[in-house]
């Protein structure tokens, strides 16, 4: 893990002196180093997988090997981004990259993680039917990923608007059972509070964001 961590964080320096200076070998070999630790990542995650015992908490951890796997296309995106374009192109690789990585790497982590870490923080047990409804977030969340960032790419509305709002659909799945949780032991504390609010604030976002797009 301490070999994956410095890769990782190695080559994201790699990255910020390539795009710094200008010189997309140096970006090309930091974002190459960043998608090899994040392959790494979910490889070791799926191993484990199969060699653990049964866990009502493993779509957990298939939320982070989803999200691994989306780390490398927004490296890649990335590097496109470094070796310039024109501008239409341009604005949708960037749109690309913001949703593979933000969605996909940080908002697949996220949500995943809050399947447990939200009625810990509240100190109760999680809602009935929480697994279920992560296990049914997780293929709608990854499509609607994959469907906004390919729309993007082609240069197709409708789709990008689709596929975000098929994101949306996936946390409104995983927002009932943090829903009752919450009604059971209301947040009372900043750090619960600042959860529901980020929570909060991503939908508000996305659908705004669908509605401009």
């Amino acid at each position: 893990q301490r070999i994956r961590l410095g890769l990782h964080n190695g080559g994201a320096l790699l990255v910020i002196a390539g795009v710094a200076t200008d010189l997309l070998p140096l970006t090309a070999v930091g974002a190459a180093s960043v998608a090899a630790a994040a392959l790494w990542h979910g490889a070791a995650l799926v191993a484990r997988l199969r060699t653990a015992l049964p866990s009502r908490f493993s779509i957990t951890v298939r939320f982070y090997v989803a999200a691994s796997c989306f780390l490398p296309i927004g490296a890649l995106l990335g590097t496109l981004l470094a070796r310039g374009f024109t501008e239409v192109w341009h604005e949708r690789l960037k749109l690309a990259h913001a949703i593979v990585n933000l969605l996909g790497w940080a908002g697949l982590t996220v949500v995943g993680t809050l399947l447990t870490l939200w009625p810990a923080m509240l100190r109760t047990r999680m809602a009935e039917g929480a697994e279920r409804a992560t296990r049914r977030a997780l293929p709608l969340l990854t499509a609607g990923i994959v469907t906004a960032a390919g729309g993007a790419i082609a240069g197709a509305r409708p789709l990008v608007a689709l596929g975000l709002a098929g994101y949306l659909a996936g946390l409104g799945v995983t927002a009932v059972p943090m829903a009752r949780a919450a009604k059971w032991k209301p947040p009372a504390s900043y750090a619960t509070w600042s959860v529901l609010a980020a929570v909060a604030w991503l939908a508000g976002s996305l659908a705004v964001l669908v509605a401009v797009v």
